[in-house]
């Protein structure tokens, strides 16, 4: 617009303004389109800083147990620097930018007012026309300028564009997962038919079918199914344990079952069903999780033991008595009512209030009202003291009953109890069996109880009899 009125002035001035601002400001603008690189290394070496920072103070006990707090500060600053240093070059593009910005400007001028002048003298251009183009000329250049700076602000969000999408694309979006975020609230929890089928499954078997699997960091080296694919099954209503080395595949096994990853190869189903048929919700709901390491949330007892119910309404007013009894079957009621405000009292960040002994517990209490037919206990009982694992052992066999269950524990208390015991190495199946049956085998279970127990002769007191597996 600004050029139609200067055309409609003087041609000549238009085209000679007109000519010298765009040819510069375009050459700023395409400087500055080629320089969002910089731009994803500052948003890289940003989100490298954050992470370090959190991490460090997330686990700020152990760094105070190493006396890490020298070395946690050198990374850390490490990562300044990194910041520091893609922070300078995105001051001198932008430096470079606004120079090239400020010579359009001031190249525009000498040739408003030296080619106006000139045109003036000669007597080609009337002395109102030129002094109302500075206005004009003053107008062409900030929206030239204001395009220049708005492409630098695109390379910012392009650079944070790109980091997301590395994020996103890095595997495939689960569609049964984004059906259950906010966006689609009519999705947001399964349908009554889905959690009758998820219910029913009480009972049913687990199968691992020819399953093979790497992580995605490592895709060239299979965890499991190394040598040949995975076959495993865990039947329905009773207890399956797995024992074996370190890295031989146990964790991943109750990583695949929880969903959290999928097969490369094979599937995993439950009752005949691939569980990539279930929904994101429905699955949450056949699948209860007990780890070594409780994960709990800041907020109340109660709230963290109705983790994930997405009931409301007039269905949400039994829920404090439905939290009672999962607790009572865990074991927990007696030292929760002993808490100035009992299931409402506060645990902390990560239930840094309370012991582990406690923590396991209401981790246990959260799987029994959230009522799984499926069970996956890993090592759940590993960390605590011998009067703690009492009472989560005697709520564990409680929360076992009827439920199809997997397993992973070194006590061989635990292990010989199961109704199936399988072995793993490398990955793959060795053995399976129950606890006398494999003893009496003399293979690889018979070999692991036997180091473990003449480990035990040297460290245990007399009288005790536990005993670990690997």
């Amino acid at each position: 617009m600004v050029l139609a009125v200067l055309l409609s002035q003087s041609v000549t001035l238009a085209l000679f303004l007109g000519g010298t601002v765009i040819s510069v400001s375009t050459v700023a603008a395409l400087y500055s389109a080629s320089t969002w690189p910089v731009y994803a290394a500052d948003s890289a070496a940003g989100a490298l800083s954050g992470g370090i920072g959190v991490e460090t103070l997330a686990n700020i006990r152990t760094v105070r147990s190493f006396a890490g707090e020298r070395q946690a500060m050198g990374v850390f600053r490490w990562a300044l620097q990194q910041m520091q240093d893609t922070g300078n070059a995105i001051g001198v593009t932008k430096a470079n930018t606004e120079g090239i910005n400020r010579l359009a400007i001031y190249v525009a001028l000498l040739a408003l007012y030296g080619g106006g002048g000139w045109l003036v003298a000669r007597g080609s251009l009337p002395v109102v026309i030129l002094l109302s183009s500075i206005g004009f000329a003053f107008s062409l250049v900030f929206c030239t300028q204001g395009v220049v700076n708005s492409i630098m602000d695109l390379n910012v969000a392009k650079a944070a564009m790109h980091r997301i999408n590395e994020l996103l694309t890095a595997l495939p979006v689960d569609a049964t997962v984004a059906a259950a975020l906010p966006a689609a609230a009519t999705a947001a929890a399964p349908t009554g038919e889905e959690t009758a089928r998820a219910r029913a499954a009480r009972g049913a078997d687990v199968r691992l079918s020819d399953v093979t699997f790497a992580y995605p960091v490592r895709p060239d080296a299979p965890v499991l199914g190394g040598s040949a694919p995975l076959e495993l099954t865990l039947e329905g209503g009773k207890v399956t344990a797995l024992v074996g080395g370190s890295g031989s595949g146990k964790s991943t096994i109750a990583a695949l079952i929880s969903r959290f990853y999928t097969p490369a190869l094979g599937c995993v189903s439950l009752d005949g069903h691939d569980i990539r048929e279930f929904s994101h919700c429905e699955w949450a709901d056949a699948v209860g999780l007990v780890s070594q390491e409780p994960v709990l949330f800041s907020g109340t007892i109660a709230d963290n033991i109705a983790y994930g119910d997405r009931s409301d309404g007039d269905a949400a007013t039994d829920r404090q008595a439905s939290v009672e009894q999962a607790a009572i079957a865990a074991n927990a009621h007696s030292f929760v009512c002993q808490l100035p405000n009992g299931y409402q009292s506060e645990i902390g960040e990560r239930g840094v209030l309370l012991s582990g002994g406690q923590k396991q517990r209401l981790a246990i209490a959260r799987a029994v009202y959230k009522d799984s037919p499926v069970l996956i206990l890993d090592e759940a009982t590993s960390a605590l003291d011998s009067v703690s694992e009492a009472l989560v052992q005697q709520a564990l066999d409680r929360l076992m009953q009827r439920r199809t269950t997997l397993v992973i524990a070194h006590r061989l208390s635990t292990v010989q109890r199961a109704d199936r015991i399988v072995v793993l190495d490398a990955g793959n199946v060795v053995e399976t069996g129950t606890h006398d049956e494999l003893l009496m085998a003399g293979g690889a279970y018979s070999r692991l109880v036997d180091a473990q127990r003449l480990a035990a002769q040297s460290t245990v007191s007399p009288g005790e009899n536990t005993v670990d597996l690997v």
